[in-house]
């Protein structure tokens, strides 16, 4: 193994729980799209459920980036998904 490659290697396990962050929050942003954008009441409640439990991954990506405008749209989306949740509560009749 060359010098770049073994650099690559233990940048990749120093930052093991930054690129979990990442690969949960990609994963899960694609569930709350294809939940959200249901006809249903119940998945779009689900789908919203969903986004605020991978929003704290988003505002941990923007922090550690450095990235101050993913952690306000992370804290814009957590604060709407309630009001998303709110508004498709009733689904008794779906």
């Amino acid at each position: 193994m060359d010098q770049a490659q073994t650099r690559m290697i233990e940048h990749i396990l120093n930052d093991w729980f930054f690129h979990l962050n990442n690969a949960i929050a990609i994963i899960g942003s694609l569930i709350t799209v294809s939940l959200v954008a249901s006809k249903t009441n119940k998945s779009r409640y689900w789908g919203f459920f969903v986004a605020i439990i991978i929003s704290p991954s988003f505002f941990y990506i923007g922090w550690q980036s450095g990235a101050w405008a993913i952690v306000l749209l992370a804290l814009y989306r957590f604060f709407e998904s309630f009001r998303g949740m709110y508004n498709n509560r009733k689904f008794d009749d779906d």
